[in-house]
């Protein structure tokens, strides 16, 4: 028996008066009709009409569609139609669907349907609407590759890992193993920095004569900031990882100049990656500890998701986090504030007047960045909450530095 994409062309046996010409030179083969052509306007008990290579769900019309008593098989005739019926089976997206969706359940990965959907939807290259839609026949090498997907995620791998990449504000985010898998809440972030730099854009006008940029030395004009009155913007991300806070900032804004920092060599390496994948070319990615690399350089914006976990509490994670992602990428030591720590000093020398520092933080750690930031001169400070509540972003302004009139 050989098969094809789309179901089954020749089987040895018996001549078949129901199928169409023999193959060449081989009277003992006769050829069942393309399976594909045969459901052509075979409605189901639904009265769908199944077309093309969209098979029924389950295969509930294909017994009916070739007569197993026309005796194509020989001797033992119901075993081995009984074999064909599961092989066509397995060959449909939807049912394979269902197995891989019980075998995740059985593997205790949570949300297994999805994953499942996610994993079939990948390997085949089409979205979950058209595997719905079209149910097509899955070939025997890309039932291997979602087999081979499957056993990766039974082992906890995360699901991004396993599929390469993960969506983040509309970007397409290469991950794997050794970089933070970029979450929802982190776009909560986003949406505040864009909020803050569009609310500075409202209300400061550009100046009249070009002024002197701090720190890079560059006149005003086509060079300088909007959010501190002139009409380029400087956007810096402390440990960036995947980069998809740099990507994001950059995309939306994108004559802004962008940068983000990281200590980890191969988070430097996708971030890179994602620049190339996304067509974003205002973003600069530099290996070093938070702002070491940058040189003389300030900003209007200065964003940030750092590690935040508590060290003691990584052990409670899920598998997929703590047997996979990169510890250093989690842990913010014993009360899960050390990079705040850092940070929130560190941003006063390279923060530009009136610029803002907005960070992500994590569960009940709100109050202790707060007075964190009071204790180093800053005031205006506000906390915006995720959808479940928990007060999730840290935003501050740095002060107006008014230059005195001669006059006065």
């Amino acid at each position: 028996m050989y098969l094809q994409r789309y179901g089954c062309k020749t089987f040895r046996g018996k001549p078949n008066p129901h199928a169409t010409s023999g193959t060449k030179g081989h009277e003992n083969y006769s050829v069942i009709p393309r399976l594909d052509r045969g459901i052509q306007a075979r409605p189901s008990e639904s009265g769908e009409l199944y077309q093309g290579n969209r098979f029924p769900f389950s295969g509930e019309t294909l017994d009916s569609l070739v007569k197993p008593e026309n005796d194509i098989f020989g001797a033992n005739n119901d075993k081995k139609w009984g074999d064909l019926i599961n092989i066509i089976n397995d060959m449909n997206a939807l049912n394979k669907l269902r197995k891989a969706k019980e075998f995740l359940e059985k593997s205790g990965v949570e949300d297994a349907a999805k994953n499942a959907e996610l994993i079939i939807s990948h390997c085949l290259g089409i979205d979950r609407a058209s595997l719905y839609r079209d149910n097509p026949i899955i070939t025997e090498d890309l039932i291997s590759k979602i087999d081979e997907f499957l056993k990766r995620r039974e082992k906890r791998e995360p699901l991004q890992y396993v599929i390469g990449y993960t969506k983040f504000y509309g970007l397409k985010i290469k991950v794997g193993p050794g970089v933070l898998i970029p979450r929802p809440e982190t776009e909560l972030l986003v949406e505040e920095a864009i909020k803050a730099v569009r609310r500075h854009e409202s209300t400061v006008s550009p100046p009249t004569h070009p002024s002197p940029s701090r720190g890079e030395g560059k006149g005003g004009g086509e060079n300088s900031s909007k959010i501190t009155g002139h009409r380029s913007l400087s956007i810096l991300d402390l440990c960036t990882g995947s980069g998809c806070l740099a990507l994001a900032l950059a995309k939306e804004f994108p004559e802004a100049k962008v940068y983000g920092t990281d200590t980890s060599e191969v988070a430097i390496s996708y971030a890179k990656e994602n620049v190339e994948l996304n067509n974003i070319n205002n973003v600069t990615f530099l290996k070093g500890n938070l702002f070491e690399p940058l040189k003389n350089l300030v900003f209007d914006l200065i964003v940030s998701n750092p590690p935040y976990i508590r060290k003691d509490d990584i052990k409670n994670l899920q598998l997929e986090i703590k047997n996979w992602e990169p510890v250093e990428a989690l842990d913010g030591g014993e009360d899960g504030l050390d990079y705040y720590r850092m940070i929130i000093p560190g941003a006063r020398g390279y923060l530009k007047e009136s610029g803002y520092l907005i960070l992500e933080l994590g569960v009940g750690q709100s109050d202790a960045v707060r007075k964190m930031a009071e204790d180093k001169g800053f005031k205006n400070i506000s906390l915006v909450k995720d959808y479940a509540g928990i007060e999730r972003i840290f935003i501050t302004k740095g002060e107006s530095r008014r230059i005195p009139d001669k006059r006065e």
